[in-house]
């Protein structure tokens, strides 16, 4: 099948972030699926993509020094404008990492290409197994090619397993002990451990023929010493099984300390997979305790918020209370009235001018006091009545007028009637007699007497009643002077109150507009935090999928490494059964060989067709002399 390896160059050229940074520390690491590469500010890297897709996602991350800054992702698909592969020149903007505060977006400028596969026909790989160096032309040999497949197996598992470490970091050995504790169907072995002393293997106990190369079909039961070309090949046949033996344990030496030496980094990833799994319980505990802190704050907003409408509700009952305390007053001082009673003037006033005049200059004097005092009124209801009073009375003033005018007329007309009466006395004292003039005239004296006594007397009480009038308006006027002083006191307390009351309800409503504004802010804050972290979390576990997943392909590779390592062990073991057992039987064949010698040597000696038999060792000896070099060599 043919190859799909990718090849993506990429040249990490500019940087934009809004901040003083050195560039020569800036460092971008970048990541497909299993692979995954640093480069440095202004130099170029490679990244091989196995399983390329148009949709498939090349994460970044940008570092400075040891400071994350921003991570971003890109699709592979979009890095060319006009087509999937080719070269590119391309603006990517990241997200600053959770963390990092900055004034403005973060870009990188990314150059390169991403080039068709290469056409051919390489090796089939084993599934789950990345190639990290170009095909070799190998050789002819099976175990050369053997060992070279397994050298070369051994350098990309350690390539494999050193890269999931670099990406994992501290959740290395967490990961390795999830997966060692609870494995899965994939990196379960059907076969035994190799580490075990036993086995029920039937090579072990019953040793099998050896397959030699020749053109015989060759066993060591069928071997004698009468066929010296079939010893030759068979003790050829052994050196030769000899070295590969030698080369297998070597071999196997190097495996064992590749299995001792592999120790350290599986405890290494035990140990990081430890630190991982914690630092995920941490981040999650931090994350609880957030989620309870922003809660506990919500709550407390809330109850503040509770009592806060509830002072608002005491103060619009105060405000209301003192609304009905003002309509109070202004009923009272509605209901306020100055009523000064003056009874009705008699319709008969004679003689009073004399009196009057002197009472005039008091009343001047009690009107000007009157109307110092009325000035000082403010409210406009007081100012009504004393318009009121004053109008009252004017109108009693022009009453006393119009009745001192009366009064005036009355005395005319009484002059008038006097000298009617003198002219009707005249002609009645001309007519009768004077007993009767004088009796109708002591009559008249004695009613006009009893008439202006009367009078005398009522301008008297009228007087008096008047002084007391004018008592009681002294006393009213300053009761009321004190009764205006105690009222405008009391507006001016319940003025101050009610100022005091808007200014504690106006602040009352500002902090009322500031806690739902902080409320507002403190769930845009959530649903921020909330959309960040699900983000955040999806990214994590997409990632913490990749490296499950390539953490799965290697213990995958470990299995089938086992698997290896168990099965050149048993082929190991049973080469060192069967080397000692062709040890022992050679030497059975020399001292056979030996003890052969001397019956032959004796049978010389004894036979008279020894020469014969010299001529035939003369022809045996170069073979023997072969073949216990080779078994020398061997």
């Amino acid at each position: 099948m043919e190859s799909k390896l990718y090849k993506l160059e990429v040249k990490f050229t500019e940087v934009k972030i809004p901040r003083q940074v050195e560039l020569g520390c800036m460092k971008l690491l970048i990541a497909s699926g299993t692979t995954s590469n640093s480069l440095r500010y202004n130099t170029t890297g490679t990244l091989s993509l196995p399983n390329f897709s148009p949709d498939g996602i090349l994460d970044m991350r940008l570092e400075d020094g040891e400071q994350h800054l921003a991570v971003g992702f890109i699709v592979l698909g979009r890095l060319c404008d006009k087509t999937i592969t080719g070269d590119f020149s391309k603006w990517i903007k990241l997200e600053p990492d959770r963390g990092v505060v900055l004034d403005g977006p973060i870009k990188v400028k990314l150059v390169g290409s991403l080039r068709m596969p290469r056409r051919g026909s390489p090796a089939k790989q084993r599934p789950g197994y990345l190639s990290s160096s170009p095909q070799k032309t190998r050789g002819k040999c099976l175990y050369i090619r053997k060992l070279y497949t397994a050298e070369e197996r051994e350098k990309e598992i350690q390539t494999v397993v050193m890269r999931v470490k670099s990406r994992l970091g501290q959740n290395y050995a967490e990961l390795i002990e999830d997966g060692i504790s609870s494995p899965t169907g994939l990196n379960k072995s059907s076969n035994k451990s190799p580490l075990r002393k036993k086995t029920a293997l039937i090579e072990f106990a019953f040793p099998v023929d050896i397959e030699l190369p020749s053109r015989f079909k060759l066993s060591l039961e069928k071997l004698s010493c009468k066929e010296p070309l079939l010893l030759k090949h068979t003790a050829i046949g052994l050196c030769q099984r000899i070295k590969v033996l030698r080369a297998q344990v070597e071999e196997y030496e190097s495996i064992q300390f590749f299995l001792k030496t592999f120790e350290d980094p599986m405890k290494d990833l035990k140990q990081s997979l430890i630190e991982t799994k914690e630092q995920l319980e941490i981040e999650d505990q931090k994350v609880d305790e957030l989620i309870n802190k922003v809660e506990k704050e919500k709550f407390s907003v809330e109850q503040e918020l509770r009592g806060a409408e509830l002072k608002l509700k005491k103060c619009e009952e105060d405000v209301n209370s003192i609304k009905v305390l003002c309509d109070e007053v202004k009923a009272e001082n509605e209901q306020f009235k100055f009523d000064q009673p003056i009874d009705k003037i008699k319709k008969r006033i004679q003689k009073l001018r004399k009196q009057i005049s002197d009472r005039e200059e008091e009343r001047e004097l009690l009107l000007a006091n009157s109307q110092k005092i009325l000035t000082g009124f403010s409210d406009s209801k007081l100012d009504n009545e004393r318009s009121k009073l004053l109008d009252e009375k004017s109108q009693y003033l022009t009453q006393l007028q119009t009745q001192t005018n009366l009064l005036d007329q009355a005395t005319v007309q009484n002059i008038q009637l006097e000298g009617e009466l003198a002219v009707l006395t005249a002609q009645l004292l001309a007519e009768d007699s004077a007993k009767a003039r004088n009796a109708a005239l002591q009559s008249q004296k004695t009613n006009f007497s009893s008439a202006s006594e009367n009078l005398s007397s009522d301008l008297d009480a009228m007087c008096k009643q008047r002084d007391t009038n004018l008592a009681d308006g002294m006393s009213l006027c300053k009761k009321m002077e004190i009764d205006i002083k105690d009222n405008q006191a009391s507006q001016n307390v319940l003025k101050s109150k009610l100022n005091g009351k808007e200014n504690e309800f106006n602040t009352l409503t500002g902090y009322v507009n500031g806690i739902n504004k902080v409320l507002e802010e403190t769930r845009v804050w959530i649903d921020k935090d909330k959309k960040e972290f699900e983000e955040k979390h999806e990214k994590y576990m997409e990632q913490y999928l990749e490296d499950r997943n390539a953490t799965d392909a290697v213990l995958k590779e470990l299995g089938f490494f086992s698997d290896l390592v168990f099965m050149q062990a048993q082929s190991g073991l049973i080469g060192v059964r069967l080397h000692k057992r062709l040890e022992e039987m050679m030497t059975e064949k020399d001292l056979e060989k030996g003890s052969l010698q001397k019956i032959v040597e004796a049978y010389r000696q004894m036979s008279p067709i020894g020469r014969n038999l010299r001529r035939s060792s003369t022809y045996i000896s170069p073979r023997r002399d072969s073949i216990s070099v080779m078994s020398s060599q061997g």
